[in-house]
């Protein structure tokens, strides 16, 4: 209570716009992306003058963003979001000192962006009840809701219901996702509770064109929305609607779209200047750790790191993004998955499980990891108690095939810890740093865990 305090004195002493991101599935995808796409548009240019767009916004330096390079998704992480922390170990020592800098921060700190985006994750009733005292959000998105953390709550909807108090609080504007059952079914409730017109859908058509493509022995994902032709790392249609919302939100805040920097189409420039030139963008979006990386090739493998978390919508996702990618891209080359249970989904875990299966079983290979699968995954699936045990298997399967793979690796976390099944498959040893949870408390864990 005291450090959501101090945060909503912080927020409120800047006037920092705020665009709040609540979900079940995609929430960091989409806060990543739109903070990727908002950053590219309004920076200075590269020779340090500013766009007439943004001077005539009032912004001669350009403006500011900030989103946090971690997970902070709960009540004590949107606070860390708020005072730009990333370092944090968790230990009643380090909250006791940090809270005292969290203080004098609130009360005279400076101002260190003007706009901020933030996602948040709720585990029982009145959590988003609190978090929109803390914060009335400019900015309102929901994702996708899912069958997830159900255990303080009665039913999913109920769980819709407390997330959804964050639309109906937002001031300005709210996007709420087209293709969602919950968001179609209480659209008309916005409107009524808030007594104005601000709720946007943004899953519409106007997304075209969408492919992948390959260059620079790379995936990407090609399409066009509002006359601009977009290339990026972020591959499956669903990112290609966050980069349509990134866009509505400039046109939000009343920024120019043909009015972009001069150095918009940065990072990545192939002999035609494709991406170059004005109307198109290139993103090459700085992923966080375990979320659909394309790591380094492994012995002429695709490798797809998805080893963060896993929830029913999530696992949909990524295995038909990954046979996606394999047919378009690479159709001469056999698909692997290694999987593991998804967590906090009781009393549905068999069924769902079940499902999942359905979407897999015709794999060229299927590893399973922990009971859930190892249950209800029958006998098509390779079946492991521990990923360090899944691993030594993968890598002889790799070393006697004579074919190439696409392999995706998904699981949730909690004593999975799949990304370690990855780490001996790596062609350079130094890419363990870019997986997910190698920071030294984690690998304090996990080594208690395996050993």
């Amino acid at each position: 209570m005291f450090l959501a305090l101090c945060a909503k004195t912080y927020i409120s002493r800047h006037g920092i716009f705020t665009v709040w991101i609540t979900w079940s599935v995609g929430k960091t995808t989409c806060r990543t992306i739109i903070y990727n796409v908002l950053e590219k548009y309004l920076q200075q240019n590269k020779d340090g003058t500013t766009p007439q767009a943004l001077i005539d916004m009032g912004f001669e330096n350009g403006i500011t963003l900030y989103t946090s390079p971690k997970n902070y998704n709960s009540e004590l992480g949107l606070v860390f979001s708020i005072f730009q922390i990333e370092d944090y170990v968790p230990s009643i020592k380090n909250l006791f000192t940090l809270s005292g800098d969290i203080f004098i921060k609130s009360l005279f700190g400076k101002k260190n962006y003007d706009m901020i985006i933030l996602e948040y994750w709720i585990d029982r009733p009145k959590d988003m009840k609190f978090l929109v005292t803390v914060n009335k959000p400019d900015i309102a998105v929901f994702t996708k809701l899912d069958y997830t953390h159900v255990e303080a709550f009665d039913s999913v909807e109920a769980i819709g219901d407390e997330k959804f108090k964050l639309m109906h609080a937002a001031k300005n504007k709210v996007y709420i996702n087209a293709q969602d059952d919950y968001c179609k079914k209480h659209f008309e409730d916005i409107a009524v509770s808030n007594k104005k017109e601000k709720e946007c859908y943004y899953n519409l058509e106007d997304v075209t064109d969408y492919t992948l493509i390959s260059k620079y022995s790379g995936a990407f994902a090609s399409f066009k929305t509002k006359d601009i032709q977009v290339v990026t790392t972020a591959i499956g249609e669903p990112n290609a609607h966050y980069v349509n919302l990134a866009l509505r939100i400039l046109e939000d805040i009343e920024y120019p779209l043909d009015q972009a920097p001069e150095d918009i189409g940065g990072g990545l420039v192939d002999k035609e200047n494709l991406w170059k030139n004005k109307g198109h963008l290139f993103l090459k979006l700085s992923w966080q750790k375990g979320r659909f990386s394309m790591l380094e090739w492994i012995k002429r493998n695709v490798l797809v790191d998805w080893t963060y978390n896993a929830w029913p919508e999530s696992m949909k996702k990524a295995i038909k993004d990954t046979y996606e990618m394999r047919d378009t891209l690479y159709p001469e080359y056999k698909v692997w998955f290694i999987l593991g249970d998804m967590r906090e989904i009781w009393p549905e875990s068999e069924r769902l499980h079940k499902e999942l299966y359905a979407q897999v079983e015709n794999a060229d290979l299927l590893l399973t990891v922990w009971p859930a699968t190892n249950t209800y995954f029958w006998d098509k699936a390779n079946k492991f108690e521990k990923s360090t045990d899944a691993w030594i298997h993968l890598k002889k399967y790799l070393e006697e095939s004579d074919s190439r793979h696409v392999l995706l690796f998904k699981w949730s976390q909690n004593d999975l810890y799949i990304e370690e099944a990855i780490k001996p498959l790596l062609e350079n040893p130094e890419h363990s740093s870019k997986l997910c949870r190698q920071e030294d408390h984690w690998m304090k864990k996990k080594n208690e865990f395996f050993w």
